[in-house]
């Protein structure tokens, strides 16, 4: 990763600047005073914390920026190769789709479950008010095999639009598909143009808190005419990820990127802890690499001052967070521990231990000072 000042703003509108004593939202040339801003972490258990930042404040300032990049080596203890694969296609297309955007979805996904490693367990499923299984007829998931893939891709080539959705029963269904399949990396991906109007806020709302923590769902969106705080919030809940500008061409690429995840990493089984002192609190956090997402509002508070974000990390990748915190002003002078920032392992490969942990210090001095 490149670290300079241009990079960060370029790419993700982020300025830091490398000048102590200056204002946090205005960049300015190097001062040759300042400290490194890249501050790495030992390597523990394959996984690597790095934070740039530059920790130097103006007098009065109440923010602080860092850039957490955490690494994956080949054959980190948070992989489970050996563990089974499973995945199911969750697909509400609707009538106001125009017939060659839907025909390409359906083939993508057809293209999609012929890529399935041999072995993997999957599922397609068709939603409308309600869901039904589109392969196979019965409730359960089958292992892609030669067969399995062409009978899935004819039952594609068969699926018809629908008028409305029902969010909530299609997770219910796909909780009861993944039921049988406990230890697995379990994983829904759900594709759809289509507004929930046949069910009420109170049933996809317990029917996502019925199911969080047992599998992931992935939230694709196709067209314009669906409500991103619908499928938002089933990726929250579920620990998944939603793309709220997706069109049937880059759906491929996308789908390829999300089983390419169920190949490496199990759901949940990464977070990064973050511990903050009285008075500071974490004002937001957002991946911004490889893709950009905001995880603000996926925290667990574990106490006062202690906030755990769940996150993947498949082997050998990086992805990099941009923090921001909420500081108390500190006299000139001044310093602090800013956070703590702990990467832990979760069930069921691990029991909250920490695999790594860095330290984000701040300090305040007048720029004036020689």
């Amino acid at each position: 990763m490149n670290v300079d000042g241009r990079y960060i703003a370029d790419r993700y509108r982020l300025e830091v600047p490398l000048r102590r004593g200056t204002n946090p939202s205005v960049p300015s040339a190097p001062d040759p005073r300042a400290p490194a801003l890249t501050r790495p972490a030992a390597v523990t258990s394959g996984l690597s914390l790095t934070l740039y930042q530059n920790e130097y404040l103006a007098p009065g300032a109440t923010e602080a920026h860092a850039i957490v990049t955490m690494t994956g080596a080949d054959a980190a203890p948070h992989t489970t190769s050996a563990a089974p694969n499973t995945l199911v296609f969750l697909l509400g297309l609707s009538t106001r789709l125009p017939e060659a955007d839907f025909r390409a979805v359906t083939r993508t996904v057809a293209t999609a479950v012929d890529g399935l490693d041999e072995g993997i367990s999957f599922a397609v499923v068709a939603g409308s008010e309600y869901a039904r299984m589109l392969y196979p007829d019965t409730m359960r998931l089958v292992r892609a095999s030669t067969t399995t893939k062409a009978e899935a891709r004819a039952a594609l080539a068969r699926l018809e639009p629908v008028e409305d959705a029902a969010f909530g029963r299609w997770i219910r269904l796909a909780d009861q598909l993944f039921a049988a399949h406990t230890g697995a990396v379990r994983t829904a991906v759900l594709l759809t143009d289509l507004t929930a109007r046949a069910e009420d806020d109170d049933e996809r709302t317990a029917a996502l808190s019925a199911c969080a923590g047992r599998f992931t769902c992935h939230i694709r969106g196709i067209g314009d005419d669906w409500s991103v705080a619908q499928l938002t919030s089933i990726s929250s809940a579920l620990g998944g990820s939603s793309d709220t500008a997706l069109t049937p061409p880059s759906l491929g690429p996308q789908l390829t990127s999300l089983i390419d995840r169920t190949r490496q990493t199990l759901p949940h089984d990464l977070a990064l802890r973050i511990t903050t002192p009285d008075g500071t609190r974490v004002r937001f956090l957002k991946q911004i690499a490889p893709a950009v997402e905001d995880l603000s509002g996926r925290g667990h508070p574990l106490g006062p001052h202690i906030v755990e974000y769940p996150v993947g990390l498949q082997d050998g990748a990086s992805h990099d967070y941009h923090l921001c915190l909420d500081l108390p002003p500190l006299r000139t002078g001044g310093e602090l521990t800013a956070a703590e920032l702990d990467i832990v392992l979760l069930p069921p490969a691990g029991d909250g231990q920490t695999l790594t942990r860095l330290r984000m210090p701040v300090r305040c001095e007048d720029p004036n000072t020689p």
